[in-house]
């Protein structure tokens, strides 16, 4: 039970590269498999959080609670490895990407024209920005396939 974080990391490793993998997909190939790309990664979440459940004994159960914190640890992970995945592919494979995506935030905002658009562009640009989107997207929908999930991972304590 004290390797947890070790756990949370493998788990989310895997987790991450299959997103990473679904991104790559697409933009070589042109391919939609989002629904199977998330299948995978329902089966992944599953997989692990099921492992980590059977590391408690009977009587100590795995609760409801420590499944969601579990997942969602393990998601964290996962979204620092699809966030850096994500932007290495794109600077490598879309190097216009950064200026065409910088292009249709002014078209949309033309606010954002009036502000530093230096700025703007190096924010855009930054791989820390990439790995903290990709740490709060996998987190937001990332919560409601934890919620799902530990109702049918947690174990309850026999007494």
């Amino acid at each position: 039970m004290d390797n947890f974080w070790r756990d949370a990391a493998r788990g989310g490793a895997i987790v991450g590269a299959v997103s990473v993998t679904g991104t790559l997909t697409q933009m070589l190939t042109g391919l939609s498999l989002g629904l199977f790309f998330w299948a995978l990664i329902v089966y992944f979440i599953y997989k692990y959080a099921k492992q980590r459940s059977m590391l408690y004994s009977p009587v100590e159960g795995f609760t409801y609670g420590q499944s969601v914190g579990f997942i969602m640890a393990m998601l964290a992970f996962a979204g620092l490895i699809a966030g850096t995945g994500q932007y290495i592919a794109l600077s490598l494979l879309s190097p216009d990407f950064f200026t065409t995506f910088y292009t249709q935030l002014i078209e949309i905002s033309p606010d954002l024209a009036m502000s530093d658009s230096a700025f703007m562009q190096r924010w855009l640009n930054s791989p820390l920005v990439w790995m903290m989107s990709g740490v709060a997207g996998m987190l937001c929908i990332g919560l409601f396939v934890a919620l799902i999930v530990s109702a049918f991972v947690r174990r309850r304590p026999e007494y």
